[in-house]
């Protein structure tokens, strides 16, 4: 059985949408929702917290116990990359795949989250993207062997940096999901008035 680590990130001090991870959607906080889609499953989950970390903390306690580790982040103003490498770093060496999720995605299906773990099991893809209607989403998969590389990620981007350069090791898997690519950003500005 291959050991799959996964990182939600929700750090960052969501500059467009102050306090997004919080916002209720169907009564339900954000970041709740996003966790929930990851938590029972054969996943070692990492959640790394940053600015809003005791609010955040106190709205996951209902799956605090599937968390292998919840961590701060205390460099989360310098952008994503930080929260990849402590997320990381707090994994350890014994994963086989480190996977990442922004907080802000809580429209992915589970069966999605599903299959995506499915795939990496049974197809072993050195990197795996899920893509909806041609554009690339979360939750992004990284072999192991890339571990040294992701430790060196910086600023504001996630592993976009490695699978630019490793094109050829993406594997791509599509899927009938708009929610790998919805963003809480997006969602909020499609529903203002």
């Amino acid at each position: 059985m291959k050991r799959i680590c996964l990182v939600i990130t929700a750090a960052g001090l969501s500059r467009r949408h102050p306090g997004k991870l919080l916002t209720l959607l169907d009564g339900t906080p954000a970041i709740l929702q996003t966790v929930s889609r990851f938590s029972g499953l054969d996943l070692n989950l990492i959640l790394v917290l940053g600015h809003q970390d005791d609010l955040i903390r106190q709205v996951l306690e209902p799956v605090t116990g599937h968390l292998q580790a919840v961590i701060h982040n205390e460099n989360y103003e310098s952008g994503l990359a930080s929260s990849l490498r402590a997320g990381i770093s707090a994994a350890g060496l014994d994963s086989d795949y480190y996977g990442f999720c922004n907080g802000d995605k809580p429209f992915i299906q589970r069966s999605t989250v599903l299959s995506l773990v499915a795939s990496l099991i049974e197809n072993q893809p050195l990197i795996q993207v899920p893509e909806f209607k041609g554009r690339q989403g979360h939750p992004v998969f990284f072999h192991s062997r890339y571990r040294p590389e992701l430790l060196t990620l910086e600023g504001d981007r996630g592993g976009s940096p490695i699978i630019q350069k490793y094109p050829d090791a993406v594997s791509k898997m599509t899927v009938d999901d708009e929610g790998v690519v919805l963003d809480l950003d997006s969602f909020l500005e499609s529903n203002e008035d």
